[in-house]
């Protein structure tokens, strides 16, 4: 759900395109969100759907903004 292109499987692995990514480097590296550092339920879900939340504020460092929590 992400529109990120970070390679073409067909000419490589799996692992070469996520470990070899720079872009995939920088996903990974997105830390818990500041609004869900506190919340007693991020064990479960560290922050929400990343996904939802780039398609709605082109960011990825909110949290999830449909979260059932955080009222």
């Amino acid at each position: 759900r992400l529109p990120f292109v970070i390679g073409n499987l067909r000419g490589g692995s799996m692992r070469s395109l996520t470990e070899g990514s720079a872009l995939m480097a920088e996903l990974r590296a997105v830390r818990v969100p500041e609004g869900c550092r506190n919340c007693r339920r991020l064990l479960l879900c560290g922050g929400g759907a990343k996904c939802v939340t780039y398609a709605r504020s082109g960011r990825l460092d909110l949290r999830d903004v449909n979260c059932f929590y955080k009222h």
